[in-house]
């Protein structure tokens, strides 16, 4: 995000789940992830909601896509970690899905 900051803008309930699972399963560039398996834990029927959070969230720069081996990956860049995880400390108390942040490296 060109002169504002990640911290300044409200995120949807999938947004904070797909953060969550990158980084839960701490996959900061060049370690990349599946965008599919983001996916993983949202109901059939929010995977279009889901996918467009998705879209948003690489769209703002916080996530980098990542073409490997012809399927479409991603990661956090190593630069947007620390945003990554303010963000979902600003949102730990309202989802319950938001836990054990300190155990993220």
């Amino acid at each position: 995000m060109v002169g504002t900051s990640f911290l300044d803008r409200e995120y949807s309930e999938y947004e904070l789940r797909i953060l969550y699972n990158i980084c839960r399963q701490s996959r900061w560039c060049p370690k990349h992830i599946n965008q599919l398996h983001l996916l993983n834990g949202i109901p059939t029927h929010n995977k279009g909601d889901a996918k467009k959070a998705l879209h948003e969230l690489l769209k703002i720069n916080l996530l980098q896509h990542y073409n490997s081996g012809g399927r479409d990956d991603c990661c956090i860049p190593k630069k947007n970690r620390d945003d990554a995880i303010k963000i979902l400390k600003k949102y730990e108390k309202q989802y319950s899905f938001i836990k054990f942040l300190e155990y993220i490296s």
